[in-house]
């Protein structure tokens, strides 16, 4: 049992995207997703980024609360899940919508054709979330990450109680700190349930459409 904690700058639905009845992570955090297997949780936690950059939207979130748990159930090619019908609600509008919750769709790279190394050629799906500036650190990933199990807080983001083993994140990371103690897990994980409904428990913190395409990274 593996769990891997990290710090978001950005909290906008958009990475992780919890909606539509799974979370995943398909964009940002290229270590994360390349590195992560069916049954590791993910732990994402605020940080003092994201306490500033959420103030303009009303939410006073604390730089160390947790955001969300997730158990990877799913590991995808970024090519099958933008082809997956499971997914399709996470391709965000070709025009954009008042429902913010839609434009939040990760799922953003449509692929085009198979290059002469193998590697799948990709189109950014037009949206507000990232330009092509992001392209190559997001298809560096290579994969989405589908949790079916999990607990997102968002603004509703709580300080946790001292669970001895957990290792909690101090400051940036590629691939998350990791923790692989089972007791310390199951006890984390035991906690959050009985504390927590399965699913969206709170809206993200920044959650509403930005003016225009490229407007701020709005990656965690």
């Amino acid at each position: 049992m593996r769990l891997f904690s990290y710090k978001l700058t950005h909290d906008t639905g958009f990475a992780p995207n919890p909606f539509y009845g799974v979370l995943t992570l398909a964009t940002c955090k290229p270590g994360i997703r390349l590195t992560k297997m069916v049954g590791d949780w993910l732990a994402g936690f605020s940080s003092s980024a994201l306490h500033h950059n959420a103030k303009p939207y009303g939410v006073d979130i604390d730089p160390d609360a947790l955001i969300y748990l997730a158990r990877v159930s799913e590991v995808i090619p970024l090519n099958r899940y933008f082809e997956d019908r499971r997914f399709k609600a996470k391709i965000p509008p070709r025009i954009q919508a008042k429902d913010s919750i839609a434009c939040s769709g990760d799922n953003i790279y449509k692929p085009l054709w198979i290059k002469e190394d193998g590697a799948y050629e990709y189109e950014q799906v037009s949206q507000i979330h990232h330009d092509d500036a992001h392209m190559a650190t997001d298809l560096s990933g290579k994969n989405a990450l589908v949790c079916d199990e999990f607990y997102y807080l968002g603004r509703e983001g709580v300080l946790i109680p001292v669970l001895g083993g957990i290792s909690r994140p101090k400051g940036p990371t590629q691939y998350g700190y990791k923790t692989e103690d089972d007791t310390a897990i199951l006890n984390f994980v035991r906690w959050i349930k009985s504390e927590f409904k399965t699913g969206i428990n709170g809206m993200p913190c920044m959650l509403k459409a930005e003016s225009q395409k490229g407007h701020g990274s709005n990656c965690s």
